[in-house]
């Protein structure tokens, strides 16, 4: 019965997603992951290029996988992680509802610089960030941050487990 109720809302949802794509306002952002690839879509990976997010909104639009390895200080890998930039306006506003429905995910946005010296210090660096970092899991949270000033941001999703299932990610307007 549970399932069956489970089955229906998430069709629904879809369904609801696909109407609202025609009836809102489209625009390009180009949207390039670290490490070569972007990662808007279910399968992850590929080069970088453009996608057509809702709402002018450089989120990915659906699902993405944690398709990058962040390495620690003995080169082990200690997070699993994909990011996303967001070259932002001063004052500019994303908004998404997130969700996934295993395990935890964090996510944090920052800056280039800050984001290329985490790749540099792995998860020691990562650690530094933790006041900024955010989470959610099987129950949807509402993703609302403005841009403080124009530049280009990333945000980056991690999981300190590995984690090969769908993260959602729906922009809103």
């Amino acid at each position: 019965m549970n399932s069956s109720k489970w089955k229906f809302s998430f069709i629904l949802l879809i369904l609801c997603s696909c109407f609202l794509s025609l009836a809102l306002p489209v625009s390009t952002v180009n949207a390039v992951g670290a490490g070569g690839g972007i990662s808007g879509n279910a399968g992850g990976g590929g080069g970088g290029g453009n996608y057509t997010p809702h709402g002018g909104v450089g989120l990915p639009m659906g699902s993405f996988k944690l398709n990058q390895n962040l390495a620690g200080q003995n080169g082990l890998t200690c997070a699993y992680y994909n990011n996303f930039y967001l070259n932002a306006n001063g004052g500019q506003a994303f908004k998404a509802r997130l969700w996934t429905p295993e395990v935890t995910i964090n996510y944090t946005i920052v800056t280039q610089d800050v984001f290329n010296s985490l790749r540099q210090g792995g998860c020691s660096y990562l650690s530094g960030l933790s006041s900024q970092i955010q989470s959610f899991s099987n129950s949807q949270i509402t993703l609302n941050w403005t841009a403080p000033q124009t530049g280009l941001y990333v945000i980056f999703f991690y999981s300190l487990t590995p984690y090969s299932g769908q993260i959602f990610c729906l922009p809103q307007s």
